[in-house]
């Protein structure tokens, strides 16, 4: 194995542009839970191609599960310039924002997350470890209390 990531190494440096190498590498270290390496060759990768919105998201949550939530929120704010509507983006601030005790702020990126349909399901999950959802009792109330208002 290291004379493998050696070797790959060697071929990213040689090609300074290209990102076949690197992403050998980065699931290499994804693959041997070594977030150091992985966040080396992420960024390098993000060097080479600045617009991946994949490579930002992956940067952004590795440095909020490292504890580094400054470096964290850069990349999703990096991110979000690019696709604002991209759910992991969204989720991940929406968490960062929880984690602070903004609810609304949390709950607002969530809400956002939802019209990204890969992301639909966990924003969805997020909401609800806030704002519990309605019983069909409860909702059945509402919308009986409802049918008469504009």
């Amino acid at each position: 194995m290291k004379s493998a990531e050696a070797c790959l190494r060697q071929l990213a440096a040689a090609d300074s542009t290209g990102t076949d190498a690197l992403v050998k590498l980065e699931n290499m270290y994804r693959a041997k839970s070594d977030a150091g390496q992985l966040i080396w060759a992420l960024k390098e990768h993000h060097r080479r191609v600045s617009s991946d919105v994949g490579i930002i998201g992956e940067l952004a949550e590795l440095f909020m599960s490292e504890g580094d939530s400054e470096q964290g929120v850069t990349y999703i704010r990096e991110g979000l310039t690019i696709a604002p509507g991209d759910g992991m983006l969204r989720i991940l601030m929406g968490d960062y924002y929880r984690k602070q005790g903004h609810t609304e702020k949390a709950l607002d990126e969530f809400r956002i997350a939802l019209k990204d349909s890969r992301w639909e399901a966990s924003a969805q999950q997020f909401i609800w470890q806030i704002e519990q959802p309605e019983t069909d009792t409860e909702k059945a109330e509402r919308e009986f209390f409802n049918r008469g208002n504009p």
